[in-house]
């Protein structure tokens, strides 16, 4: 099965603002005022339908005319993150699914989060850039601190970071000296911390272990869109069965360890577990482990964080010394400008006495990383 992301994301808010009902009332039938999430589901409460419309822009000019117009009618839901993001959390839901989790629930929190966005490019056209870096900072937080049990759950935490570092590069050169401080702060320790998606992924393999004899006595039971099951898998007999079954699981088990291992070193060594396989049955059934394309977006979101620190790193340096860098080696120790994707520095280059680039040159997977993933997409990841 093949999917990123950004698809999952945008598939799945269109269920989300269809089929949610009430999250919050559904979810805190006695609410206690104490759970910061209960302040989140609130917000994703007002992702109704017309709210989609809105935020989606149907028939609007531009992303500003998008933003405002949102800002006037759903502006509360910024309050309603802020409030949640200054409570303690207790994950409301139990894990019904390991892969797919509360998607309904996590896509209406992709749209609440996009208000906050919205906020910040207001605040930047409006030539406000504090009260712009506030949402940004915001936003982080809110991502960081609603990061689930389940896979995509977390892909759509990683989509919200996405869109908060978008947020901050079209107004990077107006943050104020105190600003880009706060901001490279929060995506400093945000890029410390161990994605919970790295212990899912590594885990999703033990799970799959335990799914391999099951899923080849009825391969009809895992099949993805219009699949059909080979003729091969159905003329297994329950010998060969069983035969498939240990040379998949020890082959499986190989996978998780060697992807224990991959994590401990630094990004340049992640790299997608290799699911191919002369034999068709064996080939088959390694892809039907759902980890395609989950090792690159680890990679990008890691870079991405430490990418935007970097950037404010130079807009502070710009705002002490009135000049940009000549080098990275002007702005900090070392270690905060290494690039774990390649075991160097990023590429940085002075373009004029307002302009630079930098970006990362990522891995043999990813290819170049910037700060923007991409800046045609309006999905944030």
């Amino acid at each position: 099965m093949e999917w990123g992301a950004g698809a999952v994301i945008v598939a799945l808010a269109a269920i989300a603002i269809t089929q949610q009902g009430s999250l919050f009332a559904r979810t805190f039938p006695n609410p206690t005022g104490s759970n910061g999430w209960e302040e989140y589901l609130m917000a994703a409460d007002m992702m109704t339908p017309e709210a989609s419309r809105v935020i989606l822009g149907a028939g609007a000019p531009n992303r500003l005319t998008v933003a405002r117009t949102a800002l006037k009618s759903y502006g509360r839901v910024c309050d309603l993150i802020r409030a949640g993001n200054k409570k303690p959390l207790k994950f409301p839901w139990e894990v019904d699914h390991y892969y797919a989790g509360h998607v309904p629930a996590y896509a209406a929190l992709k749209e609440a989060a996009r208000v906050l966005a919205f906020e910040a490019d207001v605040a930047f056209a409006d030539g406000k850039p504090g009260a712009a870096a506030r949402p940004i900072k915001d936003a982080l937080e809110f991502s960081r601190r609603i990061q689930g049990k389940a896979i995509t759950e977390n892909l759509i935490s990683i989509a919200l970071q996405a869109m908060a570092m978008r947020t901050l590069d079209t107004g990077l050169p107006q943050l104020g000296l105190e600003d880009a401080r706060m901001l490279r702060a929060a995506f400093e320790n945000a890029a410390g911390e161990r994605s919970v998606l790295i212990d899912l992924y590594v885990a999703e393999f033990g799970r799959w272990e335990e799914l391999i004899a099951g899923v080849l006595a009825d391969p009809d039971s895992i099949l993805f869109d219009e699949e059909v099951t080979p003729e091969f898998l159905r003329n297994l007999t329950p010998d060969q069965v069983q035969e498939y079954a240990g040379v998949i699981q020890r082959r499986v088990r190989s996978m998780q360890q060697q992807a224990r291992e991959m994590f401990e070193k630094e990004e340049r060594f992640w790299k997608t577990p290799d699911i191919t396989d002369d034999d068709p049955v064996v080939a088959w059934m390694l892809s039907r482990i759902t980890l395609k394309n989950i090792t690159g977006a680890l990679v990008r979101n890691m870079t991405q964080l430490r990418l935007a620190s970097v950037h404010c790193r130079i807009i502070e340096f710009k705002r002490t010394n009135n000049r940009l860098p000549a080098t990275l080696s002007e702005l900090a120790a070392p270690a905060h400008i290494y690039d774990g994707t390649t075991g160097g520095p990023y590429f940085y280059a002075k373009l004029s006495e307002q302009s630079y680039l930098l970006y990362s040159l990522g891995t043999s997977e990813t290819g170049r990383i910037d700060l923007v993933y991409s800046r045609y997409l309006d999905d944030g990841g």
